[in-house]
């Protein structure tokens, strides 16, 4: 699964912005290879509903650009959106250093943060450097690393550029460090393809609960639950590929990577790819393994995908035979072949509430992709008004294949549909309210998550690989990946335990839930260090969570301190930060809390006496050495809110 995303040149339409309304502004800050070059072609890519400004200054640094004169005139733009690319100044000979690189980058991030309300601002790495094998190198390792330090401490949104186009840098570098246009669209459209539709126009779709107070209870009942497990699983994982994406006609290297790679065409590859079904025969499943360690893992709740975009069933549906329990495919002789009843009868089993992750395309239908005509993105590819029978039949088997999961296995929390939210100029709008009176018809209080559409079928929404900076009054919850890709791929890099426990925290502080996704093999294990990963969350888990479940965001002042609060008592997260980005610099050995007057201070865990003071605007904690290096929780009972 990817982000939402949407033909560019359809994402204006999509917001429906009329031509009173405001248009989104969009800033892009840079050296050299910005001014005069990818924001021209990105203003293009997302036409009227947008305006994009060049703030690009030749020779900038991350250091000097504060210094110049398109600094000042950002407050004035009051951007929505903002992109920073800078370091390819700062990796020149004899220029590089780390901390002033880390130093001026993070200011300038959260300069960019303030430049209006709940302001986006997206990281962009560098290009590849051909002018010299030093500044390539000074890029390819330290940079990107600092950079990423910067993203996680800064918390706004990273996109890579380097390694995605690197290939397609070569011959398109002026000078070996300047691109051309054609890498300007480049960077352009993986810029324009990032942005989710969700994360642009929530604030022009309020939030809208839902009318049955069964619903409304459930969600309450969800929000409590904290942290879930998203399962992402298919055919696709024997390649080792990104889901279903690689069927997608989109100029996005991982839409076409794999294709390139074999040297087949689209529809050479799409035959190919299908096949895949005759092959999948995962014998080492246990999904009965994989409900233990997300128990005690502290989840508490699953969201498994019975079908994904390529329409591949992962459950034993009558509506079409391209599904694991077809007789084409060898795992339909097991007698665990209805994969999603397993999965969701394994982690009942264990105390978890299930979900169905459930794709609202279906690119294998030829009511859906029609072909009558090639596919020119993610959308339908024929007109709904020329061809109504087509689109009624579709919606007919989404209904029937609603009717099967509601019906055929077993209570089901949530069905969270993937990509409803689709921009109107290709898509055709889908019969929510028959859905809905079939789901709830089977089961009272199921809630229904139509991804951004906005509206009373939406009764959660789901930042994607993301988490809002602020405390947000509606029920939410962030879907991350436990490691950088949803389906399983060779070689993927894990995050460590503690930037999955920060994340925990940062998303519950802020009133939300954390749904963690692993990707099983093709074998149907999961990777040794998944369940390494899981193992050292449950272990914090079992210290800390009395300061996670069931509590309320509570807003807290002071960096690395995130607080919830339940029954009166406040719990106060500290996240060690070290100082700009030098690992020897160590945690701190006090805190500040501003904003609470205690009676009672205690250190989940922590066994020996905690040293604190009252101060005019709170306390003042002494961290002992046996934990101000970890992500502890910090208990105030009986606190007074100054």
């Amino acid at each position: 699964m990817k982000k939402i995303t949407v033909l560019i040149l359809s994402l204006a339409a999509a917001l429906s912005l009329s031509a009173q309304e405001q248009k989104i502004r969009f800033a892009c800050i840079g050296d050299g290879i910005t001014r005069g070059g990818y924001p021209e072609a990105l203003g293009r890519m997302l036409g009227k509903g947008f305006e994009v400004r060049d703030f690009g200054v030749d020779g900038a640094t991350a250091v000097s650009y504060a210094s110049s004169e398109e600094y000042g005139q950002l407050k004035i733009f009051e951007p929505d959106i903002v992109t920073i690319m800078l370091g390819a100044n700062d990796a020149a000979p004899g220029i590089w250093n780390d901390k002033a690189y880390a130093r001026g980058l993070r200011d300038l991030v959260n300069y960019a943060k303030t430049l209006s309300k709940s302001c986006r601002v997206i990281i962009l790495t560098p290009l590849h450097a051909t002018d010299s094998e030093f500044r390539d190198s000074i890029i390819r390792q330290p940079l990107l690393k600092v950079t990423d330090w910067v993203r996680i401490n800064t918390e706004v949104e990273l996109l890579d550029l380097y390694w995605p186009l690197r290939a397609e840098s070569e011959g398109h570098l002026s000078d070996g460090v300047h691109p051309d246009s054609h890498l300007d669209s480049l960077v352009a459209s993986r810029i324009a393809h990032s942005l989710p539709l969700k994360s642009i126009n929530l604030t022009q779709n309020p939030y809208i609960p839902p009318r049955q107070q069964d619903v409304r209870n459930n969600i309450a009942r969800w929000q409590d639950y904290k942290f879930g497990m998203f399962i992402h699983w298919g055919a696709y994982s024997q390649r080792g590929i990104v889901e279903s994406w690689s069927l997608a006609p989109n100029n996005l290297e991982s839409c076409y990577k794999d294709r390139l790679e074999r040297g087949e065409g689209f529809y050479e590859y799409m035959k190919n790819y299908e096949t895949l079904q005759w092959s999948f025969n995962p014998l080492q499943f246990d999904p009965s393994k994989w409900a233990r360690a997300a128990r005690n893992a502290g989840m508490k709740y699953l969201v498994f995908t019975t079908k994904h975009h390529d329409g591949f069933c992962m459950f034993d549906t009558r509506q079409t035979d391209y599904k694991v329990t077809d007789k084409s495919c060898p795992f339909s002789r097991d007698s665990r072949a209805n994969i999603a009843r397993e999965v969701f009868d394994a982690f009942r089993a264990e105390g978890l509430v299930t979900g169905a992750y459930f794709s609202t395309p279906d690119w294998h239908n030829e009511d859906y992709w029609y072909p009558l005509f090639p596919p020119r993105n993610s959308a339908m590819n024929y007109d709904v008004e020329r061809f109504p029978e087509k689109w009624a039949r579709y919606n007919d088997y989404v209904n029937a294949q609603l009717e099967e999961l509601s019906t055929g296995y077993g209570p089901l929390n949530v069905i969270w549909f993937d990509m409803p939210c689709l921009p109107r100029t290709t898509y055709a709008p889908m019969d929510w309210e028959r859905f809905e009176k079939t789901l709830r018809g089977n089961q009272p209080g199921i809630m229904m998550v139509t991804r951004a559409l906005g509206g009373i079928y939406e009764n959660y929404r789901t930042p994607e690989q993301e988490i809002p900076d602020h405390i947000l009054d509606y029920p939410w919850e962030s879907c991350m990946t436990m490691n950088s890709s949803w389906a399983w791929m060779p070689d993927s890099q894990y995050k460590s335990a503690e930037e999955i426990i920060s994340m925990l925290v940062k998303v519950v502080s802020r009133g939300g839930n954390l749904l963690l996704n692993v990707g099983p093999r093709p074998d149907g294990t999961l990777d040794e260090i998944a369940y390494q990963r899981l193992e050292e969350i449950g272990e914090w888990m079992k210290t800390n969570s009395e300061g996670i479940y069931e509590t309320k965001p509570y807003m807290l002042e002071g960096e690395g301190l995130y607080g919830t609060e339940r029954n009166g008592t406040v719990y106060v997260f500290h996240i060690p930060v070290s100082d700009e980005g030098d690992a020897d610099a160590g945690a701190p050995s006090a805190i500040s809390v501003k904003g609470i007057s205690p009676k009672t201070v205690s250190i989940l865990g922590y066994r020996g006496k905690v040293k604190w003071t009252g101060t005019s605007d709170g306390f003042t904690l002494n961290l002992p050495d046996s934990v101000k290096d970890k992500i502890v929780c910090i208990k105030v009972k009986d606190a007074q809110h100054k």
